[in-house]
């Protein structure tokens, strides 16, 4: 199977002491693991960490590309991004297409969110609730409680 690729945001050089820069010494990957996600240059293309798994941590680092010289960033998903991963864990799980997100909280690299939704028994439609906890780079769920929501 191929891996997953996540472009990173490319951004403009940080300033000297405000973050710390990987600039690579020799070919790249940077890093290379055994997971099934690979991060690329947002600018070229070029794989810059290969094989990440999806609970690695990787907090405030630029990566310099040794291809194009562009610095990139891990971005996070946003919570339009974070919808569409939930429409189709739910679709397949659960058969559930329409749901209300009455919750949403970016948590570190974690997204944390509760839903509502309708679930059909038989003609009726019950108001069910759940909660995902979700990977705010690749998506990932990481968990999720029907009938269960998380306090405010």
């Amino acid at each position: 199977m191929s891996p997953t690729e996540i472009m990173l945001k490319v951004i403009p050089a940080p300033a000297a002491g405000t973050r710390t820069v990987l600039e690579m010494q020799g070919a790249p990957p940077a890093f290379k693991g055994t997971g099934g996600t690979d991060l690329v240059c947002g600018h070229c293309g070029q794989v810059l960490i290969e094989g990440i798994g999806t609970d690695a941590v990787i907090k405030n680092i630029v990566i310099k590309c040794p291809k194009c010289q562009k610095y990139n960033e891990i971005p996070q998903l946003s919570l339009a991004d974070i919808k569409q991963k939930i429409v189709a864990n739910l679709e397949t799980a659960m058969g559930v297409k329409d749901f209300k997100i009455t919750y949403a909280k970016l948590e570190g690299d974690k997204w944390k969110i509760n839903i509502e939704y309708n679930e059909k028994m038989g003609n009726l439609d019950i108001a069910k609730s759940g909660m995902f906890t979700l990977d705010a780079i690749t998506g990932e769920v990481l968990e999720f409680k029907r009938d269960y929501s998380r306090g405010f």
